[in-house]
């Protein structure tokens, strides 16, 4: 009986055989095929319009190997100097406005009278820069939370994608595991941001005003507490989810290996003939699986760092031009006003620091995929 079905066996993978050989062929088609079906070619549904359109200045139009292949640092290079020459006009008019505010409060500081006269005008000045900068700086804060709500979506589309063509190349047990800690880690960073780290923005903004108009206070160091709280928060949050992603992710797939090994074995020993063929074509299946993925995940990390890029340059911007504005006031002698301007810069850099981390915390936990092997290799 034995004898018989491995007979049976044989003789309907000769039959297989010469579609199998020609798999190299016709390897465009069933990728196509795959990544369709598994999903990933949706995965730019996921992306607000404007980013669309930034990933087509970069020539990539759909999710696709050939596309994301051709990236060159010259497109990159554009993109990036349109950025720039988009985002900087907010910071650069703001800029001068307090430029001038400052040449006009130093002025006034010189021809005042008497010390009392003197405060009033100080005082009246720093209520002057914090409406200047304050109200577009505002504005900068609601794009960077709705920059890491984009990444967010992004990563939960990935999510079911990587999902299925991890579990498919025969590692169901890191598909599983990536997949819980990745959505925790999507639903947590928006969390965090919207909860934790804007409110706190917020809190050292509104000390930073009052602050400037009362000396006696004493709010700097308050402030530069919650700077570092909030940075702690977001360092503390993402070391926890790498490691335990990358300890989780090597045990998964240690043992997603031997499973896969087990596979080939048993089918090398039970089909005689053409046991190895048939491992072979099994692994072939399994290379073009590792191709949908890789595409799948390279396009989210590019997604990614699009979604960040406007966000990140413009805080940048405002963090470079509020820090010349402060030591401009500390040259013309306007001690409130830098300390104003200086706590304000405080702000800015929590808000880079959160969404820098966010996108590499994002981005190595695509990557670590990608450097984890399949159970196959």
């Amino acid at each position: 009986m034995r004898r018989a079905v491995s007979a049976l066996l044989t003789v309907l993978l000769l039959f297989l055989l010469p579609g199998l050989a020609a798999h190299a062929q016709t390897q465009p088609e069933e990728y196509r095929e795959r990544l369709r079906t598994s999903g990933a070619e949706r995965l730019a549904e996921a992306l607000p319009h404007e980013d669309r359109e930034r990933l087509k200045s970069l020539g990539v139009d759909e999710v696709d190997f050939d596309s994301l292949f051709q990236i060159s640092p010259r497109r990159v290079f554009d993109l990036f100097s349109e950025v720039i020459r988009r985002e900087y006009v907010s910071p650069l008019r703001a800029f001068l406005a307090a430029v001038t505010v400052l040449l006009l409060l130093a002025a006034a500081q010189a021809f005042a009278g008497g010390k009392a006269l003197g405060q009033t005008v100080t005082q009246l000045g720093c209520v002057i820069l914090a409406l200047m900068l304050t109200v577009p700086m505002s504005g900068c804060i609601v794009r960077m939370a709705s920059a890491v709500l984009a990444q967010s979506r992004m990563m939960l589309a990935l999510i079911p994608v990587l999902a299925v063509v991890i579990t498919v190349s025969g590692n169901p047990t890191l598909a599983l595991s990536y997949n819980t800690l990745t959505f925790a880690m999507a639903q947590g960073t928006v969390q965090l941001v919207q909860n934790t780290v804007c409110p706190l923005i917020r809190i050292m903004v509104s000390l930073s005003l009052v602050s400037a108009l009362s000396d006696s206070l004493g709010l700097g160091k308050m402030i530069d507490f919650f700077k570092k709280t909030g940075i702690f928060l977001m360092s503390l949050a993402a070391t926890v989810f790498v490691t335990m992603l990358v300890l989780k992710g090597s045990l998964a797939s240690s043992a997603d290996t031997v499973a896969v090994r087990g596979v080939r074995f048993l089918i090398g020993r039970a089909i005689p003939v053409v046991g190895s063929a048939v491992s072979d074509a099994y692994l072939s299946l399994i290379g073009s699986l590792q191709l949908v993925k890789n595409t799948a995940a390279v396009f989210a990390v590019v997604s990614v760092l699009v979604i960040a890029l406007p966000v990140v340059t413009e805080g940048l911007l405002w963090s470079f031009a509020v820090n010349l504005l402060a030591a401009a006031a500390e040259l013309f002698g306007l001690s409130q006003s830098a300390g104003l301007l200086k706590n304000l810069s405080g702000g800015l850099t929590l808000l880079n620091v959160t969404l820098v981390l966010t996108s590499v915390v994002m981005v190595l936990s695509i990557g670590l995929v990608l450097l984890i092997r399949g159970g196959a290799s």
